[in-house]
């Protein structure tokens, strides 16, 4: 009996020590937010990008963490934010590319949104794939609205060429505009906004000319 009761003891300490001690390979306590921005820092999209929200996200960023970051109630206290950002060279495919790899590889906390509507509309399944909230600050279209509702964790802020286009085409008759021409660049946004402006129900204004821009000239 005696030695049945050290036995039972002898298999109850590893258990207890696993218990009250932490274990080895225990992670490290969370010490900052990590935020990944895949963007278009080079490339046709990069003047738009540092114009806007570039500059935006820099100031933002800068501003937080002199105040000591974010409070995060579970920890008790302010985190500092580290920014993970990398150049998709306006390019989608390299754009959904790095988008999985700061999701995979670097396991941030937060994804911000590309820039672009076509951009927001190839990274918007990825997103939701991993279940990261994705904030399209940087573009919207119709097509995007479209396949939201299937899509929980994406979400947008602008308005789309059925609600601009037909608002302006309000402005230019209040101000007697006979006739109007169109240069858009062939992608998603521009190609909603043309196809949008060409019909008659949304846009009363003959459309004199159409003009395709140049990407090269960018």
């Amino acid at each position: 009996m005696k030695k049945r009761m050290i036995f039972m003891l002898l298999l109850l300490i590893p258990v207890v020590l696993f218990l009250l001690c932490p274990a080895v390979n225990a992670a490290p306590a969370k010490d900052k937010i990590r935020i990944g921005w895949v963007t278009s820092l080079s490339g046709m999209l990069s003047a738009s990008v540092a114009a806007t929200t570039g500059a935006a996200y820099e100031i933002w960023l800068e501003e937080v963490n002199a105040k000591g970051g974010i409070f995060v109630k579970e920890y008790g206290k302010k985190l500092p934010i580290e920014l993970i950002k990398y150049d998709d060279k306006s390019d989608v495919g390299t754009m959904t590319k790095l988008m999985e790899k700061v999701i995979l590889e670097d396991k941030v906390d937060f994804v911000l949104a590309p820039w672009g509507t076509a951009m927001l509309y190839a990274a918007a399944p990825v997103a939701n794939k991993y279940k990261y909230i994705l904030m399209g600050n940087a573009g919207g279209c119709i097509k995007l609205k479209e396949i939201m509702p299937k899509m929980p964790y994406v979400f947008t802020v602008l308005n789309t060429a059925e609600t601009q286009i037909p608002e302006l085409a309000g402005i230019l008759a209040e101000n007697k505009v006979k006739t109007t021409a169109i240069i858009y660049i062939q992608d998603l946004h521009g190609i909603e906004y043309r196809d949008m402006a060409l019909n008659p129900t949304s846009w009363s204004h003959p459309i004199s000319r159409q003009f395709l821009a140049d990407l090269d000239l960018f």
